[in-house]
């Protein structure tokens, strides 16, 4: 009987993973000042959108985080996942809350169209500027965001990408905003990381259960 609960104890531990964070590689950068134009010139290298039709034709007001996640065997499941950032300062005195959108994709590079794509799930006010600290750490983690990493799963997709955007805009406040430390940070405890628990899915865990219940009742009648 001993063995058998060891067996049952390993078949329960958690795995732990970390997703790659693909893009990008410098300061995401993005400000709550501009407005109304229509995003369509995209600045890879800073991580932003640009308006060039708005009040400021340069003004980035959103941030793509891109991870590719991590390869499962067939009987694994998530069961708990968590990304975390850190501020990496607060540029002038932004007044626009930021708002995470989550969705997924088949590649790793940025494209223009990621700062439009539906949103699986939104966060609304993950970070205001009651909140906005500098070298602050803020975390995401809840039964949405494994839902909606099990589906990806599901449906073959590659990479998750989180959306910063901000929710509004201050046209009167030029140059605010938020800077999120990526993979141009010195420190890597600053980087952005995706963690992934995994536990086996319950129908391999039924089957094992059922093998177990079985040996041991043949074990009994030697």
């Amino acid at each position: 009987m001993k063995y058998i609960k060891y067996i049952l104890a390993a078949a329960f531990v958690v795995a732990s993973v970390q997703a790659a964070l693909i893009y990008p590689s410098d300061d995401a950068r993005f400000s709550d000042y501009g407005g109304t134009g229509t995003a369509d010139n995209l600045d890879a290298t800073k991580n932003n959108i640009q308006v060039t039709d708005g009040p400021n034709n340069k003004n980035l007001f959103a941030g793509a985080f891109i991870f590719e996640l991590p390869a499962l065997t067939a009987d694994e499941i998530v069961s708990f996942a968590s990304v975390q950032w850190f501020l990496r300062g607060v540029v002038g005195t932004p007044v626009s809350n930021v708002r995470i959108d989550v969705f997924f994709k088949n590649n790793g590079t940025v494209e223009l169209s990621d700062y439009s794509a539906t949103a699986n799930f939104s966060v609304e006010q993950f970070l205001t500027p009651e909140n906005a600290e500098t070298n602050g750490k803020y975390q995401l983690s809840n039964e949405q965001l494994v839902e909606a990493i099990n589906e990806a799963y599901e449906n073959g997709m590659s990479h998750i990408v989180f959306r910063a955007q901000v929710d509004g805009y201050d046209n009167t406040t030029p140059a605010s905003g938020y800077n999120f430390a990526t993979k141009e940070s010195d420190n890597q405890g600053m980087w952005p990381v995706l963690t992934i628990e995994t536990i086996p899915e319950p129908g391999s865990l039924a089957l094992l259960l059922i093998g177990l219940v079985g040996a041991f009742i043949a074990r009994r009648k030697l």
